[in-house]
C-alpha cells in the first residue's frame, strides 16, 4: 500500500505522518486489496482540512473533513471511510451469500433468509417478504370482519366475503377508522 501525504500551506511533520499511517491501518480490516491512499491536508486560518482518497481494486472511496486541528480532520476522515469500507464489504459479501431456505421470495430484486423484519445492524435495509401466518380466510361479513379487526394484533384481517364469496381485506386507517378492500 503506497502513502502519499501532501500538505497545501501546511507543514506535514514527522509526528502527524506517523499518527496519519497508524489511523490508515484501521482501514487495511475491511480493505484487503487497498493499492494506493492519497492524503491531501490543506492549512488555513483558522481551520484545517483533510481530503483522503483510497484506492483499491473492487472500489475508490474519499472522504473530506474541515476542523480546527489536523488530527482530528484526519481522524473524521478515516472514520467515515471505514464505515463506507464496512458498508462496501457487506454488500459483497451479501451478494455472495447464497440462500439456504426455500421459502425465501424475492421482492423488487432483493435477497435475504427469512426474518422478522428487522434490518440487521450495519446493514442497509431491503425489502423481505416475511410470511407471518398462515390459514383459511374464513367466510363473513365486511361488518364482522371489522369486529374481528379490534381483537386482532394485526392492522390488517384477510376474509372471505359471505355475500360476493371473493376474498377481501379490513385494515385500520390512520385516521382511527376501518378500511375495506375488495377484489
Amino acid at each position: 500500500m503506497a502513502v502519499e501525504i501532501t500538505g497545501r500551506h501546511t507543514v506535514v511533520t514527522p509526528a502527524l505522518r506517523a499518527f496519519i499511517l497508524a489511523k490508515l491501518a484501521k482501514l487495511e480490516k475491511h480493505l484487503e486489496d487497498i493499492t494506493e491512499i492519497h492524503v491531501i491536508l490543506t492549512g488555513e486560518r483558522r481551520s484545517h482540512r483533510a481530503e483522503i482518497v483510497v484506492h483499491a481494486r473492487s472500489v475508490r472511496l474519499t472522504g473530506h473533513a474541515t476542523t480546527e486541528d489536523p488530527q482530528s480532520a484526519v481522524s473524521v476522515v478515516v472514520d467515515r471511510l471505514e464505515k463506507q469500507a464496512r458498508r462496501h464489504k457487506d454488500k459483497l459479501v451479501s451478494r455472495h451469500k447464497k440462500t439456504g431456505s426455500r421459502t425465501t421470495r424475492r421482492a423488487s430484486g432483493a435477497r435475504g433468509e427469512e426474518s422478522d423484519g428487522a434490518p440487521e445492524p450495519g446493514r442497509a435495509a431491503t425489502r423481505r417478504i416475511v410470511r407471518s401466518r398462515r390459514g383459511p380466510a374464513r367466510p363473513m361479513s365486511p361488518e364482522d370482519a371489522a369486529l374481528a379487526l379490534e381483537t386482532e394484533e394485526d392492522p390488517f384481517l384477510v376474509f372471505l366475503n359471505a355475500s360476493t364469496q371473493k376474498v377481501a381485506v379490513v385494515y385500520r386507517r390512520a385516521d382511527g377508522n376501518v378500511g375495506l378492500i375488495e377484489s
